[in-house]
């Protein structure tokens, strides 16, 4: 390979050589080549470069493009191809060396030449071993590729024409291979084939005679050009850009970028449309995809088969002059009138799928659209982007836009052209560019107040079919106010519609939709009705249902006789003649809705208020609300004036059955109560640590008024309450308030506010004395008359009435009789007096019980009084993190392997009974919990200081080998419960069914001190039950330990 190389470093200069010369320094170079065995590869690559066979056709084209030819014709014959030209460009010897040599091309420094690399023409070898060229002052044939020798002239040549003979190579099935190749091919040529070339305007073939056809470019005005291809029949117009690009120089020409759009020809005009983009370097680059509707063309470097654009900075500033073309076709497209919805249907936008170079096209273009007046206005003109409302069809179908500027204070000057609009790559360049939007949200200026009346006298001005339209974009613009994303809310816009007079009466006059009604069973002429044109239509009526326009009934009536009603200013024979038309009225229909009206006069003040600010009692019924009415706040006496004009009328039945059924306070009821106000919300109900959200639930009930009535009773309105609540069969329903702060959180319980207040009030008289007690401190005999009495009664058990009594009673006697006091002693008198507060005498009783000992009188009295000591700092912050879980994990199984016997059941974990926690296990709950409850995180002080807490079993010990209840100091068995928890936990419905593969499922991490939550079932409602990272580990080892001996 050497020798090689030194041979060829030692030839003449080409440059130099006149033909035969360099035909001989091309023979002695083949000859070099084939004895260092490099020729045939060399002649296998460069005839492989090329996509297919037949891409040598672009290259001859091309080839014709830089002689100048005006017409380039193709022959086929089946065992050859002729190809001429008129190129007025003379064939020389540098042409002759161009093509028969390799990197020394006569375009390699002229970048709008593709033959630059030297090797374009060499494509023809794929199928010819001996092309032949006859031109006006060589005519030769190319032999071993290189090298060029000298032939007869051609006499069918026609003067100044240039003719290429390719005789086809190998044997005859190989040549009709070849054949037909080209032949498809050539039948293949489109418009892109012809379209930025220069010089050429016709492109012939004849197939053996039997087949032809032509693609000829013919310039019709300034950029739009005619291709018409007689094969494809087809006759195209397009529109074809070009721009010089000084900064990178070619050796000969000016190198140029093109753009080329596609255009529909109706005749009379043009119209911009799109096509599948291509990119072209000078003919299609067949592997590089835009993804355009346009076609671009330019100089690009590329790879040597010219099939794809490379990455390189001269390849960045081609693509920068092709968006400065792109910018500049637009202003000559819109010059020319054809920028319309077309144009904008085929430039690029933020959904087409482009990557690159492509995609920065695109980016740079949208940016242009606010510097430029690209977009028609509905008026016909153009603007930039930020001059433009961009709406939907039906709002700009609707609303002129001098009423929308001034009425919403807009700074744009027109509507964005926006009908007909059926192109979906133009609304998505819509939405990639910024413009300002009139949605519904928008419009919401026209019906306020202050603006209202421009829309008002803009629909006078309406025809039927607008107002139809109309009505129907109002249905559309009410629909979108219910999506969550709007802000404001469907009653405020409805509200500001009703105030506005936009429905056509039957008079012909617009009126507020508040003031307007269907048509009903009867007509009357002081009554606006709904324009019987659009009463009936079907499409129409969901709008009258959203503006609350209903058929003049009894209901409609009323609300007339209501505005009439609230004007008069005190009681009148007119005010009551009124009133009595409206009984009438609504007698037969669902009048709810007139509740909340204050058309009411008042027994003492004389103010108007609505029903449900008054009560009735004598002189019209004796329901007893008065004297419950005097522990209310707002609550007042229905004036005597109807009593006196309902009796005369003999309609006082009938009014009084009407008041009731609007809403008056006649009787007790149950109502929903604020479940914070609880007196057991904050312990019971609420723990600090709660993430509470807007999808906390809650429900508690009370009495109106209950809490007045307890704190200042009578023994009327305590025989009310009590008849009432023991008559209530619906009482299990308002025993109870809940609350659960979120979605996820389980609900919590407790009593509800109306049996609290019942049940932790003095509010009960007594018949002895006529002291009020609390339900827990009187017995059945001290009820005076008139309170019924049920034995069964749940309200009874619910208030815990008598249970102090009874027991105070009886252990009272007992511990007088066991201090060996006197019974008709002054001190056995002072210690019934004492004893009948419960607090005082269940704490001497819990102190005599507890202690077994006795105590003198003086010694019993003292020992009732404890101060409170300070509280015992017990590090309050709960702490059980795990260092290493490895080895804590480790040690519990060491324990929990002395003879253990897995208890039985443990999957049941539903019906395992529970029993209180052993010492040592109480020591470990100390110290995880501080005395703080699992549940509800909250701590009982006692008066020594110290944390007082129940310590549980979750499993029943007493199914448990005696060496595995030495285990239980691992605490993986006990439970931290404040008492009302651990009461629930013992002795009512529970359901542990989930808790097994809850434990499986968790795991903790060394390090962690996040409390770990399990939840279950108490009483059916959900509770979590919080661990500290190590008093699960203890409770996770156990039964991982336990339930894989039992699959052994």
């Amino acid at each position: 390979m050497s020798d090689f190389r030194n041979f060829i470093d030692d030839l003449p200069s080409v440059e130099e050589a006149d033909f035969e010369e360099y035909a001989n320094l091309m023979q002695m170079y083949v000859v070099a080549a084939k004895k260092s065995n490099s020729f045939e590869g060399t002649k296998r690559l460069l005839t492989e470069l090329y996509p297919d066979n037949a891409h040598f056709i672009y290259e001859l084209l091309q080839n014709s493009e830089d002689a100048c030819a005006r017409n380039v014709s193709f022959y086929l014959k089946s065992d050859c191809l002729i190809m001429s030209h008129d190129g007025s460009k003379i064939f020389t010897l540098n042409d002759v060396k161009g093509i028969t040599n390799i990197g020394n091309s006569t375009k390699k420094n002229d970048s709008t030449s593709v033959g630059k690399f030297g090797v374009g023409f060499k494509s023809v070898f794929s199928f010819t071993d001996a092309p032949r060229v006859y031109s006006q002052d060589y005519n030769f044939e190319i032999v071993d590729m290189l090298m060029p020798r000298r032939i007869e002239n051609l006499n069918e040549r026609k003067a100044g024409d240039t003719v290429f003979v390719f005789p086809f190579k190998g044997e005859q099935n190989e040549q009709k291979k070849y054949y037909e190749q080209i032949s498809e091919e050539l039948k293949s040529l489109s418009d892109s084939t012809i379209m930025f070339l220069n010089n050429i305007h016709q492109i012939s073939y004849d197939i053996d005679d039997s087949e032809s056809g032509t693609i000829t470019k013919e310039k019709v005005e300034d950029y739009i050009y005619r291709i018409v291809s007689s094969s494809k029949s087809t006759d195209n117009y397009w529109m074809i850009f070009g721009k010089g690009v000084d900064e990178l120089k070619a050796e000969k020409n000016k190198l140029r970028v093109n753009v080329a759009y596609f255009l529909n020809n109706y005749g009379d005009r043009y119209e911009v449309s799109s096509v599948k983009g291509s990119v072209n370097i000078f003919f299609p680059a067949v592997k590089e995809h835009s993804n355009l509707r346009f076609i671009i063309n330019g100089p690009f470097a590329s790879t040597v088969a010219r099939d794809s654009v490379r990455d390189c900075e001269e390849n960045d500033l081609l693509f920068e002059k092709i968006f400065e073309l792109m910018v500049e076709s637009i202003d000559v497209i819109k010059e020319k009138g054809l920028l319309d919805i077309s144009v904008y249907n085929m430039l690029p936008n933020n959904i087409d799928e482009l990557e690159g170079r492509y995609a920065l096209l695109r980016d740079k273009l949208i940016e242009e659209f606010d510097q430029h007046k690209w977009l028609l206005g509905a008026n016909g003109d153009y603007y930039s982007v930020s001059e433009l409302v961009r709406t939907t069809p039906n709002i700009q179908g609707l609303f002129d836009f001098k009423l929308l500027k001034e009425a919403l204070g807009l700074d744009q000057k027109d509507w964005l052209c926006m009908a007909p609009l059926r192109k979906k790559n133009c609304i998505n360049l819509f939405d990639s560019l910024p413009f300002f939007k009139a949605s519904y949200k928008s419009l919401t200026g026209l019906f306020i107040s202050e603006k209202r009346y421009m829309i008002e006298s803009y629909i006078k001005k309406s025809t039927p079919d607008w107002l139809n339209n109309f009505y129907m974009f109002l249905i559309d613009y009410c629909n979108s106010f219910q999506e969550p994303r709007m802000t404001l809310h469907l009653d405020e816009v409805i509200s500001n519609l009703r105030e506005t007079k936009i429905l056509l009466s039957n008079k012909g006059d617009y009126i507020e939709p508040k003031n307007m009604y269907l048509p009903g069973d009867s007509i009357l002429e002081n009554i606006n009705y709904l324009n019987s044109d659009f009463v009936r239509q079907d499409n129409l009526q969901v709008l009258w249902h959203l503006l609350k326009i209903q058929p003049f009934n009894d209901a409609a009536s009323a609300k007339l006789l209501i505005k009439a009603i609230k004007a008069y200013k005190e009681v009148s024979s007119e005010y009551l003649k009124s009133i009595f038309q409206l009984v009438g009225t609504l007698q037969e229909s669902d009048f709810s809705w007139a509740k909340d009206e204050k058309i009411w006069f008042t027994s003492t003040e004389r103010q108007k208020v609505s029903i449900n600010e008054l009560y009735l009692d004598e002189p019209y019924e004796q329901t007893g609300y008065e004297a419950i009415a005097c522990s209310l706040q707002g609550i007042y006496g229905l004036s005597d004036d109807y009593y006196d004009f309902f009796s005369k009328n003999n309609k006082l039945e009938e009014f009084c059955d009407f008041v009731k059924r609007l809403g008056i306070n006649y009787e007790l009821s149950i109502i929903k109560a604020d479940v914070k106000k609880n007196p057991l919300y904050q312990t019971a109900l609420y723990n600090y640590s709660d993430n509470v959200t807007s999808h906390s639930t809650s429900e508690d009930y009370t009495i109106a008024g209950l809490e007045e009535i307890v704190m200042s009773p009578s023994e009327y309105t305590s025989k009310t309450i009590w008849n009432y609540m023991i008559g209530l069969k619906s009482l299990p329903r308002y025993c109870k308030a809940t609350f659960s702060p979120n979605r996820t959180s389980p609900s919590r319980k407790c009593d509800s506010t109306l049996i609290l207040l019942l049940r932790d009030n003095e509010w009960i008289p007594s018949n002895e004395d006529g002291s009020f007690y609390k339900p827990a401190d009187i017995s059945k005999e001290q009820l005076p008359e008139g309170f019924i009495w049920e034995d069964n009664s749940l309200f009874l058990k619910l208030v815990l009435f008598g249970t102090n009594k009874n027991r105070i009673k009886i252990q009272s006697e007992k511990l007088i009789s066991e201090w060996g006091v006197s019974e008709d002693s002054e001190q056995a008198k002072a210690l019934r007096a004492l004893l009948t507060n419960p607090q005082v005498a269940a704490g001497i009783l819990k102190m005599v019980n507890e202690e077994e000992k006795k105590y003198d009188l003086s010694e019993a009295l003292s020992a009732q009084n404890k101060s409170q000591m300070d509280e015992v700092d017990d590090e309050a912050l709960i702490s059980g993190s795990v260092k290493n879980v490895t080895r804590r994990k480790g040690k519990i199984i060491e324990e929990l392997e002395e003879g253990v016997k897995r208890p039985k059941g443990l999957k049941k974990l539903a019906i395992i009974s529970r029993q209180k926690a052993e010492p040592s296990e109480r020591e470990f709950l100390y110290s995880q919990y501080h005395g703080r409850c699992q549940i509800c995180d909250s701590t009982i002080t006692k008066w020594n200081g110290q944390k007082y807490f129940e310590g549980i079993n979750l499993l029943n010990t007493s199914t448990l080998d005696d060496k595995l209840k030495r285990t239980l100091t691992t605490g993986w068995n006990s439970i931290c419960f404040c008492p009302n928890h651990a009461a629930e936990y013992k002795f009512c419905s529970i359901d542990l069914s989930t808790l097994a593969k809850q434990i499986e499922d968790i795991e903790i991490e060394e390090g962690d001190d996040e409390l770990i939550g399990l939840e279950i079932e108490m009483q059916g409602l959900k509770q979590t039950i919080k661990y500290t990272p190590k008093h699960f580990l203890a409770l996770k080892t156990a039964f991982e330990y336990f339930l894989d001996k039992e699959d052994k």
